[in-house]
């Protein structure tokens, strides 16, 4: 997108979104850190997205479900204007990833069960 000209160099540079992503340890560690509950119950749940299950099987699919979320937060930062190109040049990169049998894609979730510690 940089090098088509269609964002500008210094708003790339400076747009940053953390992200993190827990460990079970690290989940434990900050419930205990925080001190006013207890762990019922923890563990991790992974999940296919493509591939066989028929969950977001088409590229199309795929990238409608990750702009819903991603949108608004580029939007924002680059400009509504090209969001539109944005998503079809993402379309057209997974299409060429779905030609390289690259379909599936495995997300871990962690599931927690949280109790209010008794005083």
């Amino acid at each position: 997108m940089l090098d088509c000209g269609l964002i500008d160099e210094g708003k790339l540079d400076c747009f940053n979104v953390p992200f993190f992503n827990p460990s079970l340890d690290d989940v434990q560690f900050l419930v205990d850190k925080e001190g006013s509950l207890t762990t019922e119950f923890i563990d991790t749940i992974a999940v296919v997205i493509g591939g066989q299950n028929g969950h977001w099987m088409s590229p199309e699919s795929r990238i409608k479900g990750y702009r819903c979320f991603s949108e608004p937060i580029l939007s924002h930062h680059f400009g509504e204007e090209m969001m539109d190109k944005l998503y079809d040049k993402a379309t057209l990169i997974l299409v060429e990833d779905f030609k390289h049998g690259k379909q599936a894609t495995k997300i871990i979730n962690i599931a927690v069960v949280l109790k209010l510690k008794e005083l």
